[in-house]
């Protein structure tokens, strides 16, 4: 590889850990480059970025991606980023992790479901709702 191609490496990893949008413009130039490593690396930088802001710039490159396989890759990433971003592990109003532990629940957890929250008969059986319930007869006075 040289110098040129080093440089333009080290500029597009500079860009990605900004993790900042306003920073996909200078990633962007090189997903046509000619080199296939450049290209390969500003697809790479856009992932680390990690905004769903360049996702439009990837399907535009894939217009005119010099090979089917790197067409179908800047899709698929531009799909990827555009996916929600979201958490499996819910958390207090502080911030710590809840992970069905009973002894790390938040008291107003503790307080709805009491008792041992991996044996299935420590739920208290549900109420239903009035919506559920069937409406009794009108009666005649």
């Amino acid at each position: 590889m040289d110098a040129a191609n080093e440089v333009i490496l080290q500029e597009i990893e500079q860009a990605s850990i900004t993790y900042d949008a306003k920073d996909l413009p200078r990633i962007r130039p090189f997903l046509s480059h000619p080199d296939p490593e450049i290209r390969e690396a500003a697809i790479n930088g856009m992932i680390v970025l990690g905004d769903a802001a360049a996702a439009p710039m990837l399907r535009e490159a894939s217009q005119i991606a010099p090979t089917p396989q790197e067409a179908v890759r800047m899709q698929e990433v531009a799909a990827y980023l555009e996916l929600p971003s979201g958490s499996l592990v819910s958390r207090t109003k502080d911030g710590r992790a809840v992970l069905g532990n009973p002894n790390r629940m938040p008291p107003q957890v503790k307080e709805r479901y009491p008792g041992d929250y991996r044996k299935k008969s420590a739920r208290p059986p549900q109420q239903p709702n009035a919506a559920e319930t069937p409406a009794s007869p009108a009666t005649k006075e």
